[in-house]
């Protein structure tokens, strides 16, 4: 009998410690997506946060006076079409014109536009050696 409760209680436990960890997922999953998926209508925040990777468009980049606020435009190719992303915070250092990026944050139904809380910079796929010096 006391092997029985032992087993029960054990079992009550893994049951109680997986579905906290499968709720606390579900709950700050964020969803990913490319520009043109966005575009084409595919994309779906459902209340959540959404991922969009894409080309910061050269000539794009317009920042405020205060460096705090930004609007870029990013695509997945030079030719494809372009998502406009407002931005409120601090800038990346490395951010530039022509660079991979991530942005998450709100899609607006209907909208071409993405409110973007947070700017995460990629890295290249490839690294290259530097130059030999003589």
């Amino acid at each position: 009998m006391a092997k029985l409760k032992l087993i029960l209680i054990a079992v009550l436990f893994v049951g109680v410690v997986g579905y906290l960890i499968y709720s606390g997922l579900q709950e700050t999953t964020v969803y990913y997506h490319t520009v043109d998926e966005v575009l084409a209508g595919q994309a779906h925040d459902g209340g959540r946060g959404v991922r969009v990777t894409g080309t910061v468009v050269p000539g794009s980049v317009r920042r405020a006076a205060d460096e705090l606020a930004m609007d870029f435009q990013i695509a997945d190719q030079a030719d494809r079409p372009a998502l406009t992303v407002h931005y409120q915070g601090v800038i990346p250092d490395n951010f530039k014109e022509g660079m991979a990026v991530v942005v998450e944050g709100d899609l607006k139904p209907g909208r071409r536009e993405f409110d973007a809380a947070t700017i995460l910079l990629k890295c290249p796929s490839k690294y290259e050696k530097a130059p030999e010096q003589s």
